[in-house]
């Protein structure tokens, strides 16, 4: 019985906070397709993406950086980079601001 308390603990104990690799390439792909105005748009079969470096580098701002979940579903979800990451700002109180400009 004390075992199983224990074990029970010790795993909601450990739960990861920060976002995982996948939620921050998604966060990533998201960010990337609103900077500069460069939208992900469709014409027939042609599509324009963010480029991969882009990319990269937003998914690794998110793994470096303590970002939060909220930050990640706000984003994903189809929410302005800008206002989601003021958001987070105001959510964690920090002052620090993205690597990579905010679009």
């Amino acid at each position: 019985m004390a075992l199983a308390v224990g074990a029970s603990v010790a795993t909601t104990g450990c739960a990861r906070k920060a976002p995982g690799p996948e939620e921050c390439h998604a966060l990533a792909l998201r960010w990337a397709s609103t900077e500069r105005g460069r939208l992900s748009h469709r014409y027939g079969d042609f599509v324009i993406e963010p480029t991969v470096d882009r990319v990269l580098e937003r998914t690794n701002e998110c793994l470096t950086t303590p970002y939060d979940r909220e930050l990640v579903t706000c984003i994903v979800g189809g929410g302005s980079p800008k206002a989601c990451y003021a958001g987070f700002l105001a959510r964690t109180g920090s002052t620090d601001v993205p690597k990579l400009p905010l679009p």
